[in-house]
């Protein structure tokens, strides 16, 4: 009988390690480090392109404000038309938000491109005043190869 239990837990624990190395090939959890967005944490479902008004995970391109894993609101999705005017940003007609000229830091921001969004590519943005986002040249448009997945705020 006490073998039987033993087999019986090693099988549990032998199922329990198979799925969790599934899961974490799938998913990941990102810890927010900003204030951008008001959650702790992410779950990311690794793999699956976003859609608008979901969050996604992206690596941003090489910028001297952070090398780290960003989350972001999608805010425009391929065929959307992205206008600046003055320093305010619209995607599709709806009002994103306004583009800051220098940084929290006092350096220079270079506005973000308009136009229509190409194919494979995302305009993302938070809420937040300081938020570092496709308004800012540094960042852009963000590609789908540069997305990590579409994640979901852990409350």
């Amino acid at each position: 009988m006490r073998r039987a239990v033993n087999v019986a837990a090693a099988v549990a624990l032998l199922i329990a390690g198979i799925a969790g190395a599934l899961w974490s090939r799938s998913h990941q959890i990102l810890i927010n480090k900003t204030g951008s967005l008001r959650n702790w944490g992410y779950i990311v479902d690794v793999g699956r392109l976003p859609e608008r008004g979901e969050m996604v995970a992206f690596m941003p391109p090489s910028n001297p404000y952070y090398s780290e894993t960003f989350v972001k609101i999608v805010g425009g999705v391929p065929g959307d038309v992205v206008e600046r005017e003055g320093q305010t940003y619209r995607v599709a007609g709806r009002p994103i938000g306004e583009a800051k000229e220098t940084s929290a830091r006092g350096l220079p921001l270079a506005p973000g491109p308009t136009g229509v969004l190409p194919p494979g590519h995302y305009f993302v943005y938070a809420p937040h005043k300081d938020s570092y986002d496709s308004r800012y040249a540094e960042i852009g448009w963000v590609p789908a190869a540069a997305v990590l997945g579409a994640a979901r705020p852990i409350l």
